[in-house]
């Protein structure tokens, strides 16, 4: 066999690794090793949904509202984020997306994961999740992701479960290895409750966001 096909043929097999890389992510969360494809689109939960025993990879926003329930029992709920070909986020080609708890729905989980996937090109870390006039309850559970974990009017009870964010050299590798980018990025999601009833015990709150700057007084 010729140096040049051999040179060739691992050329090919270094592409087939590369272009494979782009669409099949390595789970890194959850507990579970069975996944779900990641799905294109909104996901609109109005009846009762159940994650049960697999990670479920999103790839578009997720309401549950009225009398909707979203049980995650065992598994996680991941969201595939990235700020497009360009690397830059709040531009046209971004892949970005919310996860909202509203009027009257319902998101329950034991045992599982809430994160968003590090192992792609051009991740974005950060996942705005909303609680709004609804209910929402972790048990054995993490919560792992920046970015922001706001609920208002609303029922939230956490119980043996970690509230955290991403390594920084978790940040760099995946994300952006600029400094301000793994400072903005390595810690948990802000929280802000307002005027909802909050039990936490038994957990943990780590990798609190730092980049709080409040006005002169």
């Amino acid at each position: 066999m010729s140096w040049s096909f051999m040179k060739k043929s691992a050329n090919l097999m270094i592409a087939f690794l590369l272009i494979t890389s782009l669409f099949v992510g390595v789970p890194t969360v959850g507990k579970a090793d069975d996944s779900s494809p990641a799905p294109m689109g909104d996901w609109t939960i109005t009846g009762v949904e159940t994650i049960n025993g697999y990670i479920h990879y999103q790839r578009g926003n997720i309401t549950i509202s009225g009398a909707g329930v979203l049980n995650i029992i065992d598994g996680g709920l991941v969201f595939q984020q990235d700020s497009g070909v360009d690397n830059i986020i709040g531009t046209s080609d971004d892949h970005v997306y919310t996860l909202n708890v509203d009027t009257g729905g319902t998101l329950n989980m034991v045992n599982s994961v809430l994160s968003t996937q590090l192992d792609m090109l051009y991740d974005y870390p950060q996942l705005d999740f909303s609680v709004d006039a609804s209910t929402f309850t972790a048990s054995g559970s993490t919560l792992k992701f920046p970015g922001q974990f706001y609920a208002t009017g609303s029922n939230v009870v956490i119980s043996d479960s970690t509230i955290t964010g991403f390594d920084s050299d978790d940040i760099a590798m995946w994300v952006d290895n600029d400094p301000a980018v793994v400072d903005g990025n390595d810690d948990g999601p802000v929280l802000l409750f307002d005027q909802t009833d909050v039990e936490i015990y038994d957990s943990t709150i780590d990798k609190l966001y730092e980049n709080c700057y409040l006005p002169n007084l």
